[in-house]
């Protein structure tokens, strides 16, 4: 779906991906779009929140991302990284 959503210019594409009810694609997209460094930083601010939004009442996904949060937060350090 990432390499759809690149090749069509369509960002809607990874925001409906949000919306699965399977925790587990939410884990593995969450990981993801952290790590897509071809998605603009807004996009993967916006997908994030996204989630945490309309999952945070999951234990297994709340569980994930507080425990991993440093890892899959939006990182404005990384972003301006790559323009140095």
């Amino acid at each position: 779906m990432l390499d759809i959503s690149k090749r069509e210019h369509n960002k809607q594409i990874l925001e409906y991906l949000t919306c699965s009810e399977n925790p587990n694609i939410i884990l593995i997209y969450l990981n993801k779009i952290m790590d897509n460094i071809t998605l603009e930083l807004n996009d993967r601010v916006n997908i994030f929140l996204r989630i945490i939004a309309k999952h945070a009442k999951n234990i297994k996904i709340l569980e994930y991302i507080l425990e991993n949060f440093e890892k899959i937060k939006p990182r404005y350090d990384i972003f301006f990284q790559n323009y140095i």
